[in-house]
């Protein structure tokens, strides 16, 4: 049963070279890999099934890391997509957190709710202090459903630091339910501890192509008088 357990808890991500549009449609090459779809409750019922299902589908190639979750519902129009500032946990939401260096404490998060909202951090202290001044540069797309609505992610290395010789990472993968009011995880964690680093899976296998520091520039422009305009010219990131 213990080795059972471990092997549960474990994603082996699928290495692509197809070049996936972010745009909330699931293509054929998301399906290559068994999707993590074994999720539980924590909360209002720690370790009960769920009561809408999901299923998230993680790739790669040599620049970027994708997840796609498929997230069913029993009525597609109770769908909670609110629009709220960003980094925010308003209406139906999913997230998934990355231990990049496996080291039980730190993690980075990713949150998309259902009208496509994005909430970024940097999880500290194994799960007690989150950073939310930090914003990664990443991309996603929602797209309601039949069947309820997808969410589709694309993070770039670059955007998070890891030890390259280190091809295991802590995963876990979390989604809310407005409507039910449940949360519910791949890696099972408890309503009393909640979200903990030390109780991620294991992405197994991982092979990033780059790392490094991912920043986005911008122009600027300062116009500044004294005896006359003097225009300045700049940029930042």
């Amino acid at each position: 049963m213990f080795f059972f357990l471990l092997a549960r808890f474990i994603i082996s991500p699928t290495f692509t070279t197809n070049i996936p549009k972010i745009d909330g449609v699931i293509e054929p090459f998301y399906q290559s890999c068994p999707p993590a779809s074994d999720f539980v409750q924590f909360i209002p019922f720690s370790g009960k099934k769920p009561l809408d299902s999901t299923n998230v589908y993680i790739i790669y190639n040599r620049k970027n890391l994708y997840v796609f979750f498929q997230c069913f519902t029993s009525d597609s129009e109770k769908v909670d997509a609110k629009i709220c500032p960003r980094d925010d946990w308003e209406g139906d939401h999913v997230w998934i957190i990355f231990d990049t260096n496996k080291d039980k404490t730190t993690a980075y998060e990713f949150c998309v709710n259902a009208a496509g909202v994005q909430r970024d951090g940097i999880i500290y202290s194994d799960g007690r202090n989150i950073d939310l001044g930090w914003d990664g540069v990443w991309y996603s797309a929602v797209k309601i459903t039949e069947y309820g609505y997808n969410v589709e992610l694309k993070i770039p290395f670059k955007t998070m630091r890891f030890i390259r010789e280190n091809n295991e990472w802590g995963v876990n993968i979390l989604r809310y339910i407005s409507c039910k009011n449940e949360y519910d995880c791949w890696a099972p964690i408890t309503r009393n501890e909640g979200v903990r680093v030390s109780k991620c899976g294991t992405l197994k296998g991982i092979f990033p192509g780059e790392s490094g520091l991912h920043l986005e520039l911008y122009p600027s422009g300062i116009l500044r008088y004294e005896d006359g305009f003097i225009p300045r010219v700049g940029g930042g990131y």
